[in-house]
């Protein structure tokens, strides 16, 4: 369960879209790289009102299943949100 899901059931939008990409071959690359599940991440790549403490991770990248993921990492907070660049961090992804 996707935790922006859980206040929404039985809508679960967020979850039906995850199996929608699960059927077509795709996957988030960051949580197949770091053997993470939705809504259980380690790291967040938005900050509500530019606070750590309230960051979610709301970001990202699709590939499909038969690509190999080499690297996903994300921005800092302190060179993109600190500075007021973004309230999101960057997530870049390396394709092998």
């Amino acid at each position: 369960m996707v935790s922006f899901d859980a206040r929404r059931q039985p809508d679960a939008k967020f979850a039906r879209v995850l199996d929608v990409l699960d059927r077509l071959g795709l996957v988030s690359a960051w949580h197949g790289h770091h053997g993470e599940r939705f809504g259980a991440e380690n790291a967040s790549t938005y900050f509500h009102q530019w606070k750590r403490v309230q960051g979610f991770h709301i970001d990202y990248v699709f590939v499909p299943n038969s690509i190999a993921v080499s690297s996903a990492v994300l921005g800092s907070y302190d060179e993109f949100v600190t500075t007021r660049l973004s309230d999101h961090v960057p997530l870049t992804v390396d394709l092998c």
